[in-house]
């Protein structure tokens, strides 16, 4: 069955159209952050590192905030000796 052009056509009185008016319908997003904007965020770890520089001694002994360990650091190591400076890296 095909719409009628009757069918598509609604009238509304004037009143509803003015009183819809005042209200906004749309709502105005901010534009997106970019890339580079998102990259230069710091990390949680990074937050963390600084309030314990701040705290100094104050810092809880048993929070402890280890470096992320990339592949990219370790690639002039020989495989064999990897894994036990990772293991020497991490805090105890």
């Amino acid at each position: 069955m095909r719409p009628t052009l009757s069918r598509l056509y609604r009238i509304l009185p004037r009143e509803s159209l003015k009183a819809n008016m005042n209200e906004p319908k749309i709502k105005i997003l901010p534009r997106p952050t970019s890339q580079l904007e998102e990259h230069r965020k710091p990390t949680t770890i990074d937050l963390l590192l600084e309030q314990k520089e701040k705290a100094g001694e104050a810092w809880p002994a048993n929070i402890r905030i280890e470096p992320a360990i990339r592949k990219a650091q370790f690639k002039g190591v020989r495989p064999e000796h990897r894994k036990p400076l990772k293991a020497l890296m991490k805090e105890t």
